[in-house]
């Protein structure tokens, strides 16, 4: 069992790396455009994909931390839930410089700033929200409505890189970037953790 888990990083980055690669020589466009005409763009999704990429948005992430720091018994929660993001958001802020590609233009639905590579929204989605989903499933105590806050968060891990590629603030490579990153990220750091190397 932990060597079918520890497979998942290694084919993360072999993926991320792939994407870079094609990016790098410029043949990656065609993809993103072709993922990007298969959406039915109209209002009512409009406003369901506005509402879903809320929930990666760094403000968003800031105020549930805040709640989990006020609520959570554990400080050993506490800490890592902290570090955690911190390191999440530096990662992809520098790696967004170091790239440096641009967003898309001319399909944008709402007003974004800055880089595109890889998608901050689909890493700090995947790193936050997959280490509560860890934290949940690990905790000897009894959670009430486990079932239903596993469905939730596994739902807003998949379908805010989604939002992400609708609205048009990314690419679709973005969000593979974002997503294997973010998987990668989170496997090291509840690797770093149990072994008590973090904490």
């Amino acid at each position: 069992m932990k060597n079918r888990i520890n497979i998942i990083p290694i084919i993360s980055f072999l993926l991320f790396i792939i994407v870079f690669i094609l990016l790098k020589i410029g043949i990656i466009y065609t993809f993103d455009n072709y993922v990007y005409e298969q959406f039915i763009i109209n209002d009512f999704l409009t406003s369901i994909m506005v509402f879903i990429t809320f929930f990666g948005e760094a403000k968003t992430i800031f105020y549930i931390t805040i709640l989990l720091l006020l609520f959570l018994k554990k400080r050993k929660y506490k800490i890592m839930i902290v570090i955690n993001s911190l390191i999440g958001l530096n990662v992809f802020h520098t790696l967004k410089i170091i790239i440096k590609r641009p967003r898309p233009t001319g399909i944008n639905l709402v007003d974004v700033t800055g880089y595109s590579f890889p998608s901050g929204h689909t890493y700090m989605t995947i790193i936050f929200y997959g280490l509560l989903l860890y934290l949940i499933n690990t905790n000897k105590e009894k959670i009430k409505c486990k079932n239903l806050l596993n469905i939730i968060l596994v739902l807003i891990i998949i379908t805010v890189p989604i939002s992400r590629v609708y609205l048009g603030v990314h690419y679709a490579s973005d969000t593979i970037a974002g997503f294997t990153l973010g998987l990668i990220h989170l496997f090291l750091f509840i690797s770093l953790a149990k072994n008590k190397k973090l904490l």
